[in-house]
């Protein structure tokens, strides 16, 4: 009895530090940069979006296991990105649990909503999901491309 006490609190702690330890991976890794015209140029060869030279990368990840690609960006509201679908707008409810996930994701604060708009299109190999909200002054757009 008192060998499985010892092995559970031994087992215990460690799980902790994994956890604790990928939480702040993924809080360290994401910080806002100015985008290069070469991030420009493959969002668009892979997703077919056109981002303006004037928005931020907020996070940028590859999850093999999942196959997929994920970007996140601010973008200024006068300088939209350009779609090649038109995307849809969602009604509001779901506005607000969209943009949990992107401040989650990101370490960010995006504050309330306005509006919120999803498009899914093909890609030669891919499928591509946008998720664009839009607050007072400023767009967040989540690009996610899945092999």
């Amino acid at each position: 009895m008192k060998q499985c006490i010892r092995v559970a609190i031994v087992i215990l702690p460690m799980a902790f530090t994994i956890i604790a330890c990928n939480r702040t991976n993924l809080q360290s890794s994401a910080k806002p940069q100015i985008v290069t015209s070469n991030l420009i140029l493959d969002v668009k060869s892979k997703t077919g979006v056109v981002l303006p030279t004037s928005c931020t990368l907020i996070l940028s990840t590859n999850y093999s296991r999942l196959d997929s690609d994920t970007w996140l960006f601010e973008i200024d509201g006068g300088s939209p990105a350009q779609f090649p679908v038109q995307l849809d707008l969602q009604p509001p409810s779901g506005g607000r649990d969209s943009a949990k996930v992107m401040e989650r994701l990101g370490g960010i604060s995006i504050g309330i909503p306005k509006a919120r708009y999803y498009g899914v299109w093909q890609v030669p190999n891919a499928q591509c999901h946008a998720t664009l909200i839009t607050t007072s002054n400023s767009d967040y757009l989540m690009l996610e491309r899945l092999y």
